[in-house]
């Protein structure tokens, strides 16, 4: 696609609002742009098979084709799309080009965001530290898959074009970092 292809990538730690700026991304550079998320596309996978993400994620540490539906779609994406913002874990991997931003946070603050607003397709967690703990296992298996089946760790922050850290900054400051460090590095 050349010099016209604008992708840019958002993971992150659970709970550090990558969601939230990645939609608002999508929103803030315009109507062409399109999103994709790759935690709801793998919920949708996992509702077809009759199961929750954690074990769609399970089967994923045996078997490739968990990861294979949806990292498939991501690769095609990066290839034929000229305007897009992806919330993925992984599409920094299969889409080398794109701007690559990962927000951290402590797992404390991102286990309280994600009790908080926990999702109506998985099971309710009754306490913040059942959600910290389940959190910070999905990650590590997740991770542990993609290094396995692609030898890509998610870990490394090297991977990224900009890390910042949400800890302690609210959702607009984090997304005005993401927002300035993208039209900069895009000439937007």
């Amino acid at each position: 696609m050349g010099l016209e292809q604008v992708i840019v990538v958002v993971s992150g730690d659970p709970g550090s609002g990558k969601s939230t700026v990645a939609r608002r991304l999508k929103a803030a550079l315009g109507p062409e742009y399109e999103f994709f998320s790759g935690g709801d596309f793998r919920g949708e996978i996992a509702r077809r098979h009759n199961m929750t993400i954690d074990e769609l994620n399970e089967i994923g540490k045996r078997e490739i084709w968990p990861h294979k539906e949806c990292d498939d779609l991501v690769v095609e994406y990066g290839k034929t799309k000229s305007k897009m913002v992806i919330d993925s874990w992984l599409a920094w991997h299969f889409i080398p080009h794109a701007t690559k931003i990962y927000l951290r946070v402590d797992p404390d603050v991102g286990a309280q965001r994600v009790f908080a607003n926990q999702r109506p397709d998985e099971p309710h967690k009754k306490t913040v530290e059942e959600v910290k703990e389940m959190l910070q296992t999905r990650y590590r298996v997740t991770n542990e898959s993609y290094i396995k089946w692609y030898g890509a760790d998610m870990t490394r922050m090297s991977n990224y074009d900009l890390v910042i850290d949400t800890t302690r900054k609210d959702k607009d400051a984090a997304f005005q970092d993401v927002l300035d460090f993208v039209k900069k590095k895009r000439n937007l």
